[in-house]
C-alpha cells in the first residue's frame, strides 16, 4: 500500500511540474501582415482554445482607453483596434495577453515570449 501511495504522489507531483511548464500561445499569420496592422493600428491574433470569450471580454474591459477587442469565438480570432496607435498604447497589448492567460506569440514558425515579441514586433 505504501508503494502505491508513493507512486501516485510521484505521478501527481510530476504532472504538476509539467503543467507549470506548459505555454499558452497565440498566433499571428505573418510578419508582413502584422507590420501592416501595426501601421494601421489594427492587430489580429489567433487565440488558443484555452482562452474563452468571457476571459477576452473581461480582460479587454480594463484597457478600453487604449484599444477595443473584437473576438470571434467560432474562429478564435481577436482583432485589437488601437484608440491611439503609439508605443505606450501598443505596450498595453502585452498586459492584455497576460491577463488573458497567454504567455507567448507564434509568428512565422518562431515562438516568442511576450516580452521578446513586444521588443521585436510591437515596439
Amino acid at each position: 500500500m505504501k508503494k502505491i501511495v508513493t507512486i501516485l504522489f510521484a505521478a501527481l507531483l510530476g504532472s504538476a511540474v509539467y503543467a507549470q511548464d506548459a505555454t499558452i500561445t497565440a498566433n499571428v499569420k505573418s510578419a508582413t501582415e502584422f507590420q501592416a496592422g501595426k501601421k494601421a493600428g489594427k492587430f489580429e491574433f489567433q487565440l488558443p482554445a484555452t482562452v474563452t470569450a468571457e476571459t477576452v471580454k473581461k480582460s479587454a474591459n480594463y484597457y478600453t482607453q487604449y484599444f477595443t477587442v473584437d473576438f470571434n469565438e467560432k474562429t478564435r480570432k481577436a482583432v485589437i483596434t488601437m484608440v491611439q496607435n503609439d508605443e505606450q498604447a501598443r505596450h498595453v497589448i502585452v498586459r492584455f495577453m497576460i491577463s488573458s492567460g497567454i504567455d507567448s506569440i507564434s509568428m512565422g514558425g518562431t515562438v516568442y515570449t511576450l516580452d521578446d515579441f513586444w521588443k521585436k514586433h510591437i515596439l
